[in-house]
């Protein structure tokens, strides 16, 4: 199952990469259907914009949520002492692997469509999915029969990437609770799924983000003319509006000679959606502590660095803390330079 930031990072990958012509199933099950030039082996999902329709990515969830359940308490109702490798870690790892295929054409429209209508049918989808994901993680009988495999059969006859796989689903179990008591279970759980659900509509506000500015030519001097001419005007032709998603704000910022309108910019950039994101960030470290809390963890920081090199907050402190000492001397030298480019910069203008 994909993480929230996994997620975002499929998207920007399929945004990159495929093409819009291709067609949008109607259903999971035309998934593997492929036009005769998507036959290619490993490829068992179509993407397009063009026939995508609200019903059909609200079906599309709901089917998702159907065949999974059904898949996943299957795993589960298996006997502990009746585990094996093909009925329960094989399983599981396909059952990742195709869901994650299922999933990436509803969370793709969010990013690209034009509609506004189907990119708050994609956002719902990935809403309820991320949602249904937390349930997935949290099946405690899943995680018990994964257990038992590694106990009773261990991991000696996996590949590397099986017995990662199985050493992963343990280590995931017990960071979701999976070994506490079911009234802490419940509470780690609706603390994930509330988690989920507020990443999710973060990176919503962003992309429906319509903060823009008005900049007259001399404002974008540097600014490559192609590009300036691809602005909208305003009815008096002398200014041009400048938005703040990628293909205006990156060559703008960067190409601008204008110090003034980099400045406007980057402080309007940095200030979408401050209100809203604002209060969902506030209460995401409220609710992050209070996951941690519960999975017996001081810190969020705590929790996340456990599986990180570094193991522990206290060894990032240590390494930062003797990095910057180990630094200054050489940012005394680079700040000046820095300085120096600025002030003749300023010159200039």
């Amino acid at each position: 199952m994909l993480s929230i930031n996994d997620r975002i990072s499929h998207s920007l990958y399929l945004i990159r990469t495929c093409a819009t012509q291709l067609q949008f199933p109607k259903s999971i099950h035309q998934l593997h259907q492929s036009s005769p030039k998507m036959k290619a082996k490993g490829i068992v999902a179509d993407f397009g914009i063009k026939s995508m329709t609200v019903e059909s990515i609200e079906k599309a969830v709901d089917e998702i949520v159907a065949k999974y359940t059904a898949a996943y308490d299957s795993v589960g109702k298996i006997n502990s002492s009746e585990v094996t490798f093909d009925n329960t870690i094989k399983v599981l790892i396909d059952l990742e692997r195709e869901m994650g295929t299922e999933e990436g054409p509803l969370y793709f429209p969010q990013h690209v469509a034009e509609d506004k209508a189907l990119r708050d049918a994609s956002v719902a989808a990935d809403k309820k999915l991320s949602v249904f994901e937390v349930d997935l993680s949290m099946k405690k009988e899943v995680f018990d029969n994964v257990c038992a495999f590694k106990d009773r059969i261990g991991l000696d006859n996996l590949s590397v990437e099986e017995k990662r796989f199985v050493e992963k689903t343990v280590i995931t179990g017990r960071r979701n609770g999976l070994h506490l008591d079911s009234e802490r279970r419940e509470k780690v759980k609706a603390v994930k799924k509330k988690i989920s659900e507020l990443g999710t509509q973060f990176g919503f506000n962003l992309n429906e983000d319509t903060t823009f500015l008005w900049f007259s030519r001399a404002e974008l001097e540097g600014v490559p003319t192609d590009l300036i001419d691809s602005f909208e005007k305003n009815e008096d032709k002398d200014k041009y509006k400048v938005t703040m998603k990628y293909p205006h704000f990156f060559p703008v910022s960067r190409k601008c000679k204008v110090i003034e309108t980099r400045r406007k910019l980057e402080i309007a950039y940095q200030s979408r959606c401050l209100e809203e994101n604002t209060k969902i960030l506030e209460e995401l470290v409220e609710l992050r502590q209070e996951q941690a809390e519960l999975l017996g963890y001081d810190t969020h920081a705590a929790y996340i660095q456990e599986l990180r090199m570094a193991k522990n907050p206290e060894t990032v402190k240590k390494f930062l803390s003797d990095l910057a000492v180990k630094l200054q001397p050489l940012w005394d030298t680079e700040k000046k330079e820095l300085l120096a480019l600025k002030e003749a910069e300023c010159l200039e203008n």
